[in-house]
This record gives structure tokens, sequence and C-alpha cells, in this order.
């Protein structure tokens, strides 16, 4: 988990946080989560998913040479 999350983890910690503040917070951790997956899926040989992960926001953009899918009727 990259400093920036756990930082931002600390902050939602913080009782004193108004809504609005605890939101833009939660984004922010998101967006971390969102760059810090693809770059995983980005190099990854392999990428495993069912049908209904393959909507996923990581895996928009991505182009992989192979696809094999199971669960087609």
């Amino acid at each position: 988990m990259p400093l920036e999350v756990k930082e931002l983890q600390l902050i939602l910690g913080d009782e004193s946080l108004s809504p609005k503040e605890r939101h833009y917070v939660k984004d922010a951790i998101k967006k971390f989560q969102k760059l810090e997956n693809r770059g995983i899926v980005e190099g990854a040989n392999v990428v495993g998913v069912t049908c209904i992960a393959s909507t996923f926001e990581v895996l928009d953009d991505g182009s992989f040479p192979i696809v094999i899918l199971d669960e087609a009727r």
C-alpha cells in the first residue's frame, strides 16, 4: 500500500472531519488505489477475471493479445 494511502487513511480517523472533507479523502484513496491496481494489471503476464469483473475501471483502456472467455453461452 502506497504511503499516500496510509496517510489518507490516518486522516480519515480524525473525527473532526466534516462529511464533505471525509468524502474528498475517500475519493483520493480510491484514485490512488486505481492507479496502483492499473500498474499491477499493466505489468502482469496473465490477468484472470470473471465476466462481471471485466467491466471494472482498472481494465479500461487495457489491451490484451489473447482473451479466453469460459462463461460464454
